[in-house]
């Protein structure tokens, strides 16, 4: 699923592709990634157009010039992707300007499309946390110091900050030396800062790699997110294992759970 580095890279690809062109015509509308009705979703595009992008967490908006926001969820394998004549395979709504157009493509039909009046309005809709990119240390500190449970879920927990998913998680707690099962409440403050400092790190880093996996340092667990292979850390053994109810990837040597 695109998580916060993936829907960062979408947010400044639309920005470079897609605002302040004239919405001539929405096409290939798919009733079943449309969380508003098809008639609301025309009335806000149609001779208006995109006025700047903004993202919280793994939610993409793109601001319409009506002030309303257009709010686009990935699901499991969603992307944007500009068009210069026909919008491309798996498209589920598309938005098309003088010449060419925005493809919302989702091939398993998991993602939505909402259109909200504000940011903030949505965000408090969805129940979400503050973007974690948007934290400060003591913020995020406190965040944890107040939740309880495994390290990996409460990363995860969009209730309290937006944004890291499953990969990241693992990625994270992977960089820090956290085992993902350890219990965040038995973490020291220095620990709790180290997380942080690491989450940043490797969010911005994921970012500057286009959120391409191959494209990470070698030392990251996702440039070869597999079981059995040696840790680039530690050289333990990477073992996979469900936690919360998630495939997991860690390192049990280096990754402490206490």
């Amino acid at each position: 699923m695109p998580e916060l580095p993936d829907v960062e890279v979408f947010r400044r690809y639309c920005a470079r592709t897609s605002l302040k062109k004239k919405i001539s015509h929405v096409s290939d509308v798919d009733g079943q990634i449309l969380e508003t009705s098809e008639s609301t979703l025309r009335r806000h595009l149609l001779d208006n157009e995109f006025r700047a992008t903004a993202r919280h967490g793994k939610y993409l908006f793109l601001e319409i010039s009506d002030g309303y926001q257009l709010v686009l969820h990935f699901g499991m394998t969603g992307h944007p992707e500009y068009f210069s004549k026909e919008a491309p395979e798996y498209t589920r709504l598309a938005f098309q300007f003088g010449k060419g157009g925005l493809a919302y493509v989702c091939p398993r039909r998991l993602g939505n499309v909402f259109i909200a009046e504000s940011i903030e309005s949505f965000v408090e809709q969805k129940g979400l946390g503050p973007d974690v990119l948007e934290l400060k240390k003591n913020e995020f500190v406190e965040i944890l110091e107040n939740t309880s449970g495994m390290a990996k879920t409460a990363l995860m927990n969009q209730g309290k900050m937006a944004g890291i998913g499953n990969i990241y998680s693992d990625e994270i707690l992977y960089q820090a030396g956290v085992h993902p099962e350890r219990q965040v409440q038995s973490m020291s403050g220095d620990g709790l800062q180290n997380l942080f400092n690491v989450t940043g790190r490797v969010l911005e880093t994921a970012i500057r790699h286009h959120a391409e996996p191959e494209e990470f340092p070698e030392r990251y667990l996702n440039y070869d997110r597999s079981e059995g292979r040696k840790c680039s850390i530690c050289s333990g053994e990477i073992k996979k294992k469900k936690v919360g109810g998630r495939p997991s990837y860690f390192c049990p040597r280096h990754q402490k759970k206490q």
